[in-house]
C-alpha cells in the first residue's frame, strides 16, 4: 500500500476543500443575484424568494461538509472561504468582482453565515440589505445588527472602496503586483528566508485568469525594458510565456498554476552570480568545471529552500524537478540525453526560458531582438542543436508570440515603424501591429493595420525599443489613457 506523500490532504480532505470552493462559487453567484433583486423587487416577490431558498440550501450543504459556517471574505483581488483562498475561472473572478464592487458601497469586507441558518432569518437579512440600498441611512444598521444571525464586518486598513479599474489598468497592476512579488522572492531566498508563496499563488492566478482576455496586453508588458534587466523579471517572463504555451497545450487549470509557479522557480538559483557570471552561462559549452560545481552547490541550497517551503504534494514534486532539471541547460545535459525524458513542464519551461533569456539584458551582453530571439530559438530546437528542447513547445511559442513577438518594434517597408500587437493571421511573417512613427519619423498616434490584409505593407526589419524610446504598452491601451501609464 503506498503511502500518502508528508504534508498532503487525504481523499476526503481534498473532496471537503472542492465542496468548499463549489459553495463558496455558488454563494457568490446568489449574492450578485440578490443585488440586481433588490434593484427591482420588494422582499415578498417569487425570484428574491428563489434566491433565498438557494441560499439557505447552500448554507447548509457547506456546513454539513465542513463542520463550521460559512464565512465569505472579499479582499483586494482575492476571494476567501472560511480563510481559504477561492480558485475561479475568469467568469466566476469577474462576478466575484461585481459583489465586491456592491460590497464597497457599503464598506463590507466580509459575510459570515449562521450555523444554522433559517429561510426567515435569510429574509430578515435581505429586508435590511434592501431598504440600505435605498436609505444611506440604514447602512450602519448592517454592522451593528446581526438579521437573521448574518453577521457583516466592515472594511479596515487599505482595503477601501476604489473607482472601477479599465481592463488595461487592472491588467498592468495584476502584472506590476506579481512582478514585484517575484522580488520579494528573489530577496528572500539570497537572504536565506521563506518567499512569499501564497501571495505569489493567489497573484498568479489573477494572471492566469487575465491572459484568456488580455493575453496580447501581458505578452507585451514581458517586453517593457525596464523590466527586463533583472532576474525577476526574467523569471516573470519565463513564467508568462509558459503559461501561455501552456494554454495552447490545452494544460488545465490546476497543472497551469503548477507550471506557472514552477517556472518564477527555475532560474532561482542564479540570484547568486554577478552579471559576467550570468553571460558565460548562456554558453555552456565555455562554463569552466569550478563554475559548474559552484552553481550546481546554488542549485542544490536553492532545491533544499523549496523543501522548507511546505509538504511533499504534487505541486511541490513538480516545483523540485523542474529546478533539478533547469540546472541541465549548462550542466547536465548527459544525464537527460533525449528531451522527452524530461517533465512536461520542464520542456515548456527549457523552451521558454531560452527565448526570455536571449533577450535579457544585462551589462556586457549584446541587445537582441525578440524576432533574433525567436529565430534562434526555432532553429536550436529544430536544427538537434539541443537534445533537451522539445520542437513541438518551440512551435507552441511560436504560434503564441509570432515570428516578430507581440510587443516588438518593426520597420515596414513604407517606412513607417510599428508595434506588433497580435498574430491572428496564419502567416507568421504579416501579424497585426499599430503605427507609432510616420515615414518622416514623426511619433504618430496610428491606426491598427492587419498585414494579412494590407498587402501593401510588410515587415522590412525588427528593431530593439531602446533607441525608439517606444512603450509597448501603450498601444494596448485607449488613447484617452495612454499617456498616463509611465
Amino acid at each position: 500500500m503506498t503511502r500518502a506523500p508528508t504534508g498532503s490532504m487525504n481523499p476526503s480532505e481534498e473532496r471537503v476543500g472542492e465542496v468548499q470552493q463549489e459553495l463558496a462559487v455558488e454563494l457568490i453567484s446568489l449574492l450578485c443575484g440578490l443585488e440586481q433583486a433588490g434593484r427591482l423587487y420588494e422582499i415578498n416577490n417569487s425570484m428574491v424568494r428563489k434566491l433565498l431558498d438557494d441560499m439557505l440550501a447552500t448554507a447548509t450543504k457547506f456546513v454539513q461538509a465542513a463542520g463550521e459556517a460559512m464565512v465569505l471574505t472579499l479582499v483586494g483581488y482575492s476571494v476567501f472561504i472560511n480563510r481559504r483562498l477561492v480558485r475561479l475561472d475568469f467568469a466566476d473572478y469577474r462576478r466575484a468582482q461585481q459583489l465586491k464592487q456592491f460590497w464597497d458601497q457599503f464598506g463590507i469586507s466580509e459575510m459570515r453565515l449562521p450555523e444554522q441558518p433559517t429561510l426567515e432569518g435569510l429574509t430578515e437579512f435581505a429586508t435590511l440589505l434592501f431598504s440600505a440600498m435605498t436609505d444611506p441611512h440604514r447602512r450602519p444598521a448592517l454592522f451593528t445588527r446581526q438579521p437573521g444571525g448574518v453577521s457583516l464586518v466592515a472594511v479596515v486598513g487599505e482595503d477601501r472602496p476604489g473607482e472601477r479599474q479599465a481592463p488595461h489598468e487592472f491588467t498592468i497592476r495584476a502584472y506590476c503586483a506579481l512582478l514585484a512579488l517575484t522580488r520579494k522572492m528573489v530577496e528572500r531566498v539570497r537572504a536565506g528566508k521563506r518567499p512569499p508563496m501564497l501571495r505569489i499563488k493567489r497573484t498568479l492566478q489573477v494572471v492566469v485568469d487575465l491572459l484568456e482576455v488580455q493575453e496580447n496586453l501581458v505578452l507585451a508588458l514581458c517586453n517593457v525594458p525596464a523590466f527586463r534587466s533583472e532576474l525577476a523579471g526574467h523569471l516573470l517572463s519565463t513564467a508568462i510565456l509558459s503559461l501561455a504555451v501552456g494554454r495552447r497545450l490545452e494544460l488545465s487549470r490546476p497543472e497551469l498554476m503548477t507550471l506557472g509557479t514552477a517556472a518564477l522557480l527555475h532560474d532561482l538559483p542564479k540570484a547568486g552570480l554577478k552579471d559576467d557570471a550570468l553571460n558565460r552561462l548562456e554558453q555552456p559549452a565555455a562554463v569552466p568545471p569550478e563554475d559548474r560545481k559552484r552553481v550546481e552547490g546554488l542549485w542544490l541550497k536553492v532545491l533544499r529552500r523549496v523543501v522548507d517551503m511546505g509538504g511533499f504534494n504534487e505541486d511541490m514534486l513538480a516545483r523540485l524537478v523542474t529546478l533539478y532539471e533547469a540546472q541541465l541547460e549548462f550542466a547536465r545535459t548527459d544525464l537527460f540525453p533525449n528531451q522527452q525524458q524530461l517533465s512536461l513542464f520542464s520542456r515548456v519551461i527549457a523552451v521558454c526560458d531560452l527565448y526570455d533569456t536571449i533577450g535579457w539584458t544585462r551589462p556586457g551582453k549584446r541587445q537582441r531582438t525578440a524576432h533574433y530571439a525567436m529565430m534562434t530559438l526555432l532553429q536550436t530546437a529544430t536544427g538537434g542543436q539541443s537534445p533537451n528542447l522539445d520542437p513541438t513547445v518551440a512551435a507552441a511559442v511560436l504560434r503564441t508570440v509570432g515570428l516578430f513577438p507581440v510587443g516588438s518594434p518593426v520597420l515596414l517597408n513604407t517606412g513607417e515603424i510599428g508595434v506588433v500587437t497580435g498574430q491572428e493571421s496564419a502567416d507568421p511573417d504579416r501579424p497585426e501591429i499599430q503605427l507609432v512613427f510616420d515615414a518622416q519619423g514623426r511619433p504618430i498616434e496610428g491606426a491598427t493595420v492587419e498585414l494579412a490584409t494590407d498587402h501593401a505593407r510588410g515587415v522590412l526589419w525588427p528593431l530593439t525599443l531602446g533607441p525608439l524610446g517606444v512603450n509597448p504598452v501603450a498601444c494596448f491601451i485607449p488613447k484617452a489613457g495612454a499617456d498616463e501609464l509611465y
